[in-house]
Protein backbone atom coordinates (compact mmCIF):
# COMPACT_ATOMS: atom_id res chain seq x y z
CA UNK A 1 0.00 0.00 0.00
CA UNK A 2 1.76 3.45 -1.15
CA UNK A 3 1.57 5.99 1.66
CA UNK A 4 2.43 9.65 1.74
CA UNK A 5 2.60 12.53 4.13
CA UNK A 6 0.25 15.47 5.12
CA UNK A 7 2.03 18.56 4.67
CA UNK A 8 -0.91 19.92 7.45
CA UNK A 9 -0.88 17.03 10.25
CA UNK A 10 2.45 15.25 9.55
CA UNK A 11 0.65 11.87 9.81
CA UNK A 12 1.90 9.07 7.49
CA UNK A 13 -1.31 7.68 5.83
CA UNK A 14 -2.62 6.11 3.01
CA UNK A 15 -3.25 7.51 -0.43
CA UNK A 16 -6.83 6.85 -0.33
CA UNK A 17 -7.59 9.31 2.37
CA UNK A 18 -5.77 12.24 0.61
CA UNK A 19 -7.98 14.93 -0.50
CA UNK A 20 -7.96 15.72 -4.55
CA UNK A 21 -7.99 19.41 -4.67
CA UNK A 22 -5.04 19.50 -2.32
CA UNK A 23 -2.49 16.51 -3.00
CA UNK A 24 -0.68 16.77 -0.37
CA UNK A 25 -3.33 17.42 2.74
CA UNK A 26 -5.07 14.32 4.03
CA UNK A 27 -8.91 14.72 3.97
CA UNK A 28 -9.59 14.63 7.67
CA UNK A 29 -7.02 18.07 7.65
CA UNK A 30 -9.21 19.51 4.73
CA UNK A 31 -12.47 19.04 6.22
CA UNK A 32 -10.26 21.13 9.78
CA UNK A 33 -9.48 23.78 8.23
CA UNK A 34 -13.15 24.05 5.85
CA UNK A 35 -14.88 24.09 8.66
CA UNK A 36 -12.32 26.33 11.08
CA UNK A 37 -12.22 29.10 7.96
CA UNK A 38 -16.26 29.29 7.82
CA UNK A 39 -16.38 29.48 11.34
CA UNK A 40 -14.01 32.26 10.91
CA UNK A 41 -11.78 30.71 13.84
CA UNK A 42 -8.83 29.35 11.51
CA UNK A 43 -5.30 29.47 13.44
CA UNK A 44 -3.01 28.23 10.53
CA UNK A 45 0.56 28.00 10.80
CA UNK A 46 3.11 27.91 8.25
CA UNK A 47 6.03 25.65 8.33
CA UNK A 48 9.33 27.43 8.77
CA UNK A 49 11.34 28.08 5.57
CA UNK A 50 14.22 25.23 4.98
CA UNK A 51 16.65 28.06 3.77
CA UNK A 52 19.55 25.69 3.33
CA UNK A 53 17.02 23.53 0.85
CA UNK A 54 16.10 26.56 -0.57
CA UNK A 55 19.76 27.50 -0.96
CA UNK A 56 19.99 24.23 -2.45
CA UNK A 57 17.51 24.54 -5.52
CA UNK A 58 18.64 27.96 -6.22
CA UNK A 59 21.66 27.24 -6.69
CA UNK A 60 21.22 24.03 -8.50
CA UNK A 61 18.79 26.50 -11.14
CA UNK A 62 21.58 29.02 -11.55
CA UNK A 63 24.04 26.39 -11.79
CA UNK A 64 21.92 25.38 -14.98
CA UNK A 65 21.35 28.63 -16.39
CA UNK A 66 25.20 29.90 -16.21
CA UNK A 67 25.98 26.86 -17.93
CA UNK A 68 23.76 26.87 -20.54
CA UNK A 69 23.88 30.73 -21.39
CA UNK A 70 24.77 32.16 -24.61
CA UNK A 71 28.29 32.78 -23.67
CA UNK A 72 28.69 28.83 -23.80
CA UNK A 73 30.18 28.58 -27.14
CA UNK A 74 33.06 31.14 -25.92
CA UNK A 75 34.04 29.57 -22.27
CA UNK A 76 34.35 26.01 -24.81
CA UNK A 77 37.48 28.04 -26.55
CA UNK A 78 38.81 29.69 -23.09
CA UNK A 79 37.96 32.83 -24.01
CA UNK A 80 39.34 35.17 -21.35
CA UNK A 81 36.12 37.70 -21.52
CA UNK A 82 34.38 34.89 -19.65
CA UNK A 83 34.42 34.57 -16.01
CA UNK A 84 32.80 31.10 -16.05
CA UNK A 85 35.19 29.40 -17.98
CA UNK A 86 35.16 26.12 -15.75
CA UNK A 87 32.20 24.04 -13.72
CA UNK A 88 34.12 24.74 -10.21
CA UNK A 89 33.74 28.46 -11.46
CA UNK A 90 30.24 28.03 -12.11
CA UNK A 91 29.39 26.22 -9.35
CA UNK A 92 30.54 28.72 -7.37
CA UNK A 93 28.34 31.51 -8.77
CA UNK A 94 25.61 29.50 -8.56
CA UNK A 95 25.85 29.63 -4.85
CA UNK A 96 26.61 33.75 -4.79
CA UNK A 97 23.34 34.27 -6.60
CA UNK A 98 21.71 31.95 -4.19
CA UNK A 99 23.29 33.33 -1.11
CA UNK A 100 22.14 36.93 -2.31
CA UNK A 101 18.31 36.20 -3.63
CA UNK A 102 18.37 34.49 0.46
CA UNK A 103 19.75 37.38 1.78
CA UNK A 104 17.23 39.31 -0.68
CA UNK A 105 14.18 37.08 0.38
CA UNK A 106 14.54 37.39 4.44
CA UNK A 107 14.22 41.23 4.23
Amino acid sequence: METKTCEICGQTLPLSVFSKSYKGRCKDCVAKLTREKRNGTTNITHRSINWEQRRYEIAKDMLCALYTDEGFDAREKNDAMFEYQDLDSCAKEAVRYADALIRELKK
